[in-house]
């Protein structure tokens, strides 16, 4: 007798059909698609993986005319986290990069966090003797300033505090978001503040802590992990979420809890554990995808009125979302459809404003898992410029489009 494991014959197929439903879909429409009234860029060259990382932040400089970047070997392109990577500057207007530094904490998901504090001062993660930390950079004196104990995961608004998880922990359970070399905190699910003037620990808060202060029935799950973090623009509240396997279902649970770090106050956001991405709108509200009452949305919650679902347009399904506050508007992805399209969108949370579409990029069957190429929007709006990251002939590319903010 031949067993047949049904859930794997189905996933073959369902594989099958992506990639024909893909190679068909190129056949009418292009890599990119970029709508007329905007003007674009692609940057990055040669056979290396130009990209910047995560959705949550402003990559361009100051002056506006550079992108910070990562530029990956395409020898890496299948690994889940490359051995290394440069860190660099890629110019707006022709396309060169210039160096900055080095890094050996990598992933396609977030890179190396690697983010502006000022003019010409980054941060951003690195592995220095085995170990994880992270590191403050002069871009001018090309230099760093600063080695911090912690790699970590966001920094506040007023760019004095930094937020850290485990990336050990975060790469065995999580792939394409951890790092390798070893963490300060070895095996312990722990969330840390320190300082980015001098290094010192502010806050330090367990996960076994927040489950019991939550009152979470499985506080002794040892499959539990904490991922992403987001701080508030007060720079005294965090969101972050706790994950779990599902044995039953075989799906990835998610819960976010939002801790306060001068009261230690932690409150749990959703109990549904179907919870997305997300996004502080301002102090006291968040924008989310989330799962209430067998309903999936793009939701808005305060402390008031908890979860409403948001009136305005925005796309049905999941997506990284950016809040414009000065314009009232979301920049938004999507992941690729059945013909693997990515779409990028500017909702909103009005009634009455319309959903537009800005552009579609085509992802292929094999860009899935921990090694895929999300679009990541970011938004700079004192250059008025949106940014992605782009699969585009098997190499990452940046995408810089320019008018998309204009409303």
């Amino acid at each position: 007798m031949i067993t047949v494991n049904l859930q794997a014959l189905v996933r073959t197929l369902k594989s099958l059909v992506r990639s024909i439903l893909s190679k068909l879909s190129l056949v009418f429409l292009s890599d990119i698609s970029v709508s007329q009234k905007l003007n674009y860029d692609l940057l990055g060259h040669g056979d290396d993986h130009y990209f910047v990382g995560y959705y949550d932040k402003d990559p361009v400089s100051q002056s506006g005319t550079h992108v910070l970047c990562h530029k990956v070997s395409s020898n890496f392109g299948n690994m889940v986290e490359p051995s290394n990577a440069v860190i660099g500057l890629l110019c707006l207007a022709d396309n060169n990069f210039q160096e900055l530094a080095k890094t050996n904490a990598m992933n396609w998901q977030l890179g190396s966090r690697a983010q502006w504090l000022g003019k010409d001062i980054i941060i951003y993660n690195d592995i220095i003797n085995g170990k994880q930390c992270s590191v403050k950079f002069d871009c001018k004196k090309m230099e760093p300033l600063v080695v911090f104990k912690r790699p970590f995961w966001d920094v506040s608004h007023d760019k004095k505090l930094a937020a850290s998880l485990n990336f050990s922990r975060i790469k065995t359970m999580r792939p394409g978001y951890g790092y390798d070399g070893v963490n300060i905190d070895q095996d312990d699910e722990v969330l840390t503040v320190f300082g980015l003037d001098d290094d010192q620990l502010i806050c330090e808060i367990k996960l076994k802590e927040i489950l019991e202060k939550i009152n979470f029935e499985n506080v002794n799950n040892e499959n539990i992990y904490m991922n992403h973090i987001v701080w508030s623009p007060c720079n005294q509240k965090l969101v972050t979420m706790f994950h779990y396997d599902d044995k039953n279902t075989h799906k990835r649970r998610i819960f976010p809890v939002l801790i306060d770090i001068k009261t230690k106050d932690i409150d749990l956001l959703c109990d549904s554990g179907n919870f997305s991405h997300h996004t502080f709108m301002d102090d006291k509200r968040i924008l989310a995808y989330l799962k209430l009452d067998n309903e999936y949305f793009f939701g808005i919650w305060s402390k008031d009125t908890g979860w409403a679902q948001v009136q305005g347009p925005m796309p049905a399904l999941d997506g990284h979302p950016t809040y414009v506050k000065s314009l009232n508007r979301i920049i938004v992805d999507s992941y690729p459809n059945r013909f693997g399209i990515m779409s990028l969108y500017l909702g909103s949370p009005t009634p009455g404003d319309k959903l537009k579409s800005l552009a579609k990029v085509h992802s292929s069957p094999q860009n899935v898992g921990p090694i895929r190429c999300d679009l990541h929007p970011r938004v700079s709006l004192e250059h008025g410029l949106v940014i992605c990251d782009v699969p585009y002939k098997n190499r990452r590319k940046i995408l810089v489009i320019k008018g998309a903010l204009d409303v």
